[in-house]
C-alpha cells in the first residue's frame, strides 16, 4: 500500500485530480477542460469545493461513496483506477456451465461446429455467456 502523504505535493494533486477525473466518467460528465465546474453542479456542490479537494490533497470519503453508489461503479475504480475482478462463485461457475452446456448441445444439434464459420460463431457465443454472467 502506498503512503500517500510520503509523495511529492505534486504527485499527491496528481492522484486527486486522477479521482476527480474518474467521478466524472462514472456520472457521464466528459472528463476534458472544464470537468470539475461541472462535477461541482453535479453533486450541487460550489466549484471551490472541487478545486479544495485538489489543494487538501483528499476526496471526502462521502463523496466517493455516494458516486459510486449513484453511477453503479466500482468504489476501488474512483479510488485506483484498477476494476476489481469480477466474483467467480460456485453459483456464476455453474450458470457458466449450464449456459456453456446449452450452447454445446446446439452446436452439435445444428452442425454449427461443421460449417466454415461455426467455430468462430460458437466461441463468441461462449464469450458473449461470460461477458453476460460475469458483468
Amino acid at each position: 500500500m502506498i503512503d500517500v502523504r510520503a509523495l511529492p505535493e505534486e504527485k499527491q494533486k496528481e492522484l486527486i485530480k486522477d479521482i476527480i477525473k474518474r467521478m466524472c466518467i462514472a456520472y457521464g460528465i466528459d472528463a476534458q477542460k472544464g470537468h470539475q465546474k461541472r462535477l461541482a453542479e453535479y453533486i450541487e456542490a460550489g466549484e471551490s469545493t472541487v478545486k479544495s479537494w485538489i489543494f487538501n490533497k483528499r476526496v471526502p470519503y462521502d463523496a466517493m461513496l455516494d458516486c459510486a453508489g449513484k453511477s453503479n461503479t466500482s468504489f476501488d475504480w474512483l479510488l485506483t483506477g484498477v476494476e476489481p475482478a469480477p466474483s467467480f462463485t460456485k453459483e456464476t461457475q455453474t450458470k457458466i456451465k449450464d449456459e456453456v452446456t446449452d450452447l454445446v448441445v446446439n452446436a452439435i444439434r445444428f452442425n454449427l461446429l461443421d460449417q466454415e464459420d461455426g467455430p468462430d460463431m460458437f466461441a463468441t457465443g461462449v464469450v458473449n455467456v461470460v461477458k453476460e454472467v460475469l458483468y
